[in-house]
């Protein structure tokens, strides 16, 4: 993006496509970047913009105020973004729940010394 400006209203209009419970957020790092972030701070979807307008979004899930997120995802648009890294998500915490529950346990025996 090229001002601020620009930067604050597409954060802005991405923070209402997503529904009460978001806000706009903006920085600066070689040029203006959009967010909007969720009321937990553990969800951001960024806009992507290229020179004729904005080419998508990737929503992050990770820590509060973490930058990124341990699960990622883009779309088209902002809720499509949210809901595919959701899902992938869901799924990655299934898989791995899965493989714990799963497993026998085995208490090692321990020698005495």
């Amino acid at each position: 993006m090229n001002t601020k400006a620009e930067a604050q209203k597409l954060a802005e209009q991405t923070a209402q496509l997503l529904g009460s419970g978001w806000k706009p957020d903006i920085w600066e790092n070689c040029g203006w970047h959009a967010k909007a972030v969720s009321n937990c701070r553990r969800w951001k979807v960024h806009v992507h913009v290229v020179s004729n307008g904005v080419r998508g979004y990737t929503a992050f899930l990770g820590e509060v105020d973490f930058p990124g997120g341990y699960w990622a995802e883009s779309d088209d648009t902002p809720q499509g973004a949210f809901d595919k890294t959701l899902k992938a998500a869901l799924a990655d915490v299934l898989h791995k729940q899965e493989l714990v529950l799963m497993a026998p346990y085995v208490n090692p025996t321990r020698k005495k010394r």
